[in-house]
This record gives structure tokens, sequence and C-alpha cells, in this order.
């Protein structure tokens, strides 16, 4: 007896009609222009750090810095900073920075800038202020001393000696002392104030003892 032979199961049908597809995943482009990719986001600069002191806040004792320092609050002593420095608050000592700006500011102490200290015309300064350039439409009480260049608005008023490579003057200036004009005739400019460190406890001195008396025999 004949038996037929099971007919052949029939094969799947791919999907959408389609054969098998071989998904590779995409290559990352080349940059042009020989490695260098004029597209590419550019590296983000750190911004320099500034120092602030609030609005309400009271410090009691000097203050130094390497960084940009602005001054809202008030500091009971000196401000030492190797970078710019913007007062707007109060301070009852010495200010030391790169370029100094005053601004509505009435103080006692004396001003060292070795770039360019700025007064604005609601500034009031009694004591000496030092720098390369100054530019003032405030009021100083005390000794000028500048590098460079000395430039004196409509409302500045100075009431003590100028000395100055270079000054010009608005209409309106004022000063009331002798005044030098020259860099032949300026006096050396005195060193910024070094940091000093925290003083140490003084170790006490024990005096030294007597030898013993040998015993008697």
């Amino acid at each position: 007896m004949y038996t037929p032979e099971p007919a052949p199961a029939p094969e799947p049908e791919p999907a959408f009609g389609m054969g098998s597809i071989d998904i590779q995943p995409p290559k990352p482009a080349e940059p042009a222009f020989g490695g260098y990719d004029p597209f590419a986001p550019s590296p983000v600069e750190p911004k320099e750090l500034v120092t602030v002191i609030a609005p309400g806040t009271v410090i009691r004792g000097s203050v130094q810095s390497d960084s940009n320092m602005e001054l809202y609050g008030e500091v009971q002593g000196d401000i030492i900073t190797t970078k710019d420095l913007k007062l707007k608050g109060k301070i009852q000592g010495n200010a030391t920075g790169g370029n100094v700006e005053l601004y509505n500011i009435h103080r006692v102490g004396n001003v060292t800038a070795s770039g360019t200290a700025m007064l604005d015309a609601d500034s009031e300064v009694e004591g000496d202020v030092i720098a390369d350039t100054l530019i003032l439409n405030g009021k100083i009480k005390g000794n000028v001393q500048v590098t460079n260049r000395l430039a004196l608005e409509g409302k500045a008023i100075i009431c003590g000696r100028v000395c100055a490579d270079r000054l010009a003057v608005d209409e309106g200036a004022v000063i009331q002392g002798e005044i030098i004009i020259g860099k032949s005739l300026l006096p050396p400019k005195p060193a910024a104030p070094a940091r000093t460190a925290p003083p140490q406890a003084a170790r006490p001195v024990v005096p030294p003892t007597a030898p013993a008396a040998p015993r008697p025999a």
C-alpha cells in the first residue's frame, strides 16, 4: 500500500515582506578639517571667584583674600586682596587691592591700589591714597600719590599734598595743598603690607636649676 510523504512546512514570511535586516549601530561622524570640529561646543571657561560680604554682615578683624572682593556689609579692620576691590559698605581700616572702587562711602583709613583707584561723587576718604591711576570725583582729606595719571572730575576735592606724573583737572575741581607734577619728582611708592602669620603663644622660659650639692661621705 502506498503512503504519501508529508508536505514540507512552509517557511514563515518576513515581516513587511522584507528579508532579514542586520541593524548596526551608527558610526560616529569623523570631524572635518583634519580633526577639528568647528561645530563642537567650546569649553566653558571657569568664572573668576568673587568674595562678597553681604549687607548686614559685620566682620570684626582684618580680611585677606586672593580673589575679587565686594563689600556691602561692614568690616572693622583692614581689607587686603591681590585682585579688584569694590567698597559699597562700611570699613574701619585700610583698603589694599588691585583696582579699588569706592561708591557712596565715607571711611577713615588709607587706600592703596596697584592699578586704578576710583571714588564717585558721594565718597569721602580721610586718609592717604596711593595708586597707579586715580579717578576722583569725591573728596580726599589726606595726601595723594599717583604714579601715572590723576584725573579730577567736577566735584573732586583734595585737602592735602598731591604728587602725580600727569594731572587732568575738570572745571569745578579743588586742590587745597602742595602740587607736585612730574615722574622724576615723585617719592618712591611704598610697598604693599606683607601678610603676617598669626602670632604664636610664647613658650614659658624655665630658669636653669643649680646642680645638687655632693653628699658628705
